[in-house]
């Protein structure tokens, strides 16, 4: 079995798909004001303190190891609620593909047994309390993505491609050239080849949200990083326009490595002043498997 996580604490300036799939939960107890847009803003938080005072909890508008106990309901096979969207929403970090209707089907039930397999847990598909709180306080799975992977030789990996055309790209895959997202079919290639694993997410803002986490604090980059532009948050999730791996940071400069169709791979090289910037870049941080946000002033 892996080590059963802790709890998350979700608080004002918390994003990403562990909030969403609170906010759910909020809505499967009657809160009807919340929406699950994935954003702990102010609302939420008052939300969350009114859930606090009705099951006698202190009322700090923090979502933590105390109140996710009250929150949590279980869901099988069969389900159609809040609840059921909420273990979408967070099993799609777990590169899952999962359409976020809240209807806990065949698919919602093979992802989650499927989930259970790799943690070790009891795989019936049942999201019982253990399965809820492996949900919430993992972001990526053990050994892919999470503590135990080598970001350098990631990046690394990413580097001994520099100059390559992206059909060697297209042959590891065996896919030809279709109209998808070739910076997300490089990154994972490079994930695959040295123990990281996207699972089947070819798509930018999948990637991104298969982490679950964004920080809108400050953030210095690193090597290994996911350099995600353009990020936006939507009542629909995430979206990026671009995701790259972050080779090389400096005092001043930062550089990454890119793989689009139709050009080889190749580097980019930002003044690191440019990331203050409201451009929206993001990175995954795989030392603590979360994403966080940097670039917007």
């Amino acid at each position: 079995m892996t080590t059963q996580p802790d709890w998350p604490t979700l608080q004002i300036n918390s994003v990403g798909a562990n909030v969403s799939a609170l906010q759910c939960l909020l809505m499967e107890k009657g809160h009807s004001a919340v929406l699950d847009d994935g954003d702990y803003s102010i609302t939420t938080s008052a939300i969350v303190r009114d859930h606090q005072k009705l099951t006698g909890l202190s009322e700090t508008g923090v979502a933590d190891a105390a109140f996710f106990p009250e929150l949590i309901v279980t869901v099988s096979q069969g389900d159609v609620s809040e609840a059921a969207k909420a273990v979408q929403y967070l099993l799609n970090k777990f590169g899952e593909d999962l359409v976020l209707d809240g209807n806990f089907g065949s698919n919602s039930n093979t992802a989650a047994r499927n989930f259970q397999e790799q943690m070790g847990i009891t795989a019936d598909g049942i999201i019982d309390p253990v399965s809820w709180q492996y949900l919430f306080g993992y972001d990526a799975y053990p050994g892919s993505g999470g503590m135990g992977f080598d970001v350098n030789k990631f990046a690394d990996e990413a580097n001994s491609c520099v100059g390559k055309s992206l059909a060697s790209c297209a042959s590891y895959f065996g896919v030809s050239n279709p109209n998808t997202d070739w910076c997300a079919w490089f990154v994972r290639m490079c994930g695959l080849k040295t123990g990281l694993n996207f699972g089947t997410s070819n798509i930018a803002s999948q990637l991104s949200g298969m982490y679950g986490k964004f920080s809108f604090s400050s953030y210095s980059p690193k090597k290994g990083d996911l350099a995600f532009v353009d990020a936006q948050r939507h009542s629909g999730g995430i979206s990026v326009g671009h995701v790259s791996i972050v080779y090389e940071v400096n005092a001043t400069k930062i550089t990454t490595i890119n793989g689009n169709w139709g050009s080889s791979i190749s580097t980019s090289t930002v003044k690191k002043a440019d990331y203050n910037r409201s451009n929206g870049y993001s990175v995954a941080g795989y030392s603590n498997g979360s994403i966080m946000q940097f670039g917007k002033n």
